[in-house]
């Protein structure tokens, strides 16, 4: 059976699509939970309504702790032997599940995952006629290389559960997904990857993604520390230097993007950058040449000036 979690916090006008995209799988041996994190608007009510009739949904109804919580109360609740996570805001191909287990079984693999594609908030969006092409990854810490945008997110996959056994996700962080997708790859011994469209990840204009604050870069930057960190008590020396040098592009990103920024959020964002930057580089100092050492540095201290000297360099 698959366990199939939702949470689900003010989003009354998606999660009738969500839900009766999970209720329409043709995989049937569902247990669907839907984790109403504290609601305020008539979500809750709707995740009930389902339940009165549909006997494979379970509705559990707690206080407002966030995304990562809802997830972990979910987790806890479960009795299925896989697991799948599904945002309350989005909605799956009828097959999603079906095609995720049953390649899972086909490869004997212990993780797997599909493509997903963005669709508007107002797209109405039909699903193509599925041709599952598949590749097999027989090193999956390795798609954090190669793949690191799709890898990253918990929704496009289906999972062991007892990968949670000890892996939990972090209470009151955003970027959530990042801080514990090393742990399950590392955990993983093969995965099987199909590039069908099977999930339909809905772009809406008040998610909490689309949103750029402090706590958001200052959580970003936590993430790749915490990976930093992980590879580091691995003894993953190769992956420990790429967790910093992904968090060194995704700073250098970050700071040519806000580069209009007024004098005062520029201070808080620099603050912020120089705090993490200094962790992420004591742990990772063995590693690095003298070059980036230097690098490091000066970029501590000037951080907007190494980005208009390296802006006006190329």
């Amino acid at each position: 059976m698959i366990s199939v979690i939702v949470p689900v916090y003010n989003v009354e006008k998606y999660i009738e699509k969500c839900v009766e995209s999970i209720i329409a799988q043709t995989y049937t041996d569902l247990e669907i939970i839907l984790v109403d994190d504290g609601s305020t608007d008539n979500s809750g009510k709707l995740c009930d309504l389902y339940a009165s009739k549909d006997e494979r949904i379970r509705v559990i109804h707690k206080e407002n702790g966030g995304l990562s919580d809802a997830r972990n109360v979910g987790i806890e609740q479960s009795t299925g032997e896989y697991l799948s996570f599904i945002d309350s805001d989005d909605y799956i191909h009828p097959q999603m599940m079906e095609i995720l287990y049953r390649n899972m079984q086909e490869y004997g693999a212990d993780l797997s995952m599909c493509d997903s594609l963005e669709v508007a908030e107002n797209e109405e969006f039909v699903f193509e006629k599925i041709c599952n092409r598949v590749r097999v990854v027989e090193h999956p810490l390795e798609e954090l290389r190669n793949n690191a945008a799709k890898i990253s997110v918990a929704w496009n996959k289906l999972y062991p559960r007892k990968m949670f056994d000890e892996v939990k996700y972090p209470k009151g962080k955003l970027h959530e997904d990042e801080y514990v997708i090393h742990e399950l790859l590392y955990i993983s011994k093969k995965m099987i990857v199909t590039d069908e469209k099977l999930y339909a990840y809905v772009q809406r204009q008040d998610s909490i993604t689309s949103k750029i604050n402090i706590k958001r870069i200052e959580d970003k930057l936590s993430a790749y520390i915490c990976r930093i960190v992980f590879f580091e008590g691995k003894g993953n020396k190769n992956m420990q230097k790429y967790a910093y040098d992904m968090m060194l592009l995704y700073i250098y990103g970050l700071l040519d993007g806000l580069a209009t920024l007024q004098k005062e959020e520029k201070a808080k964002i620099k603050k912020v950058i120089r705090r993490k930057l200094i962790i992420a580089t004591k742990n990772t100092m063995k590693l690095l040449t003298l070059k980036e050492k230097s690098k490091a540095c000066v970029f501590y201290m000037f951080p907007f000036g190494w980005m208009k000297y390296k802006s006006e360099q190329r």
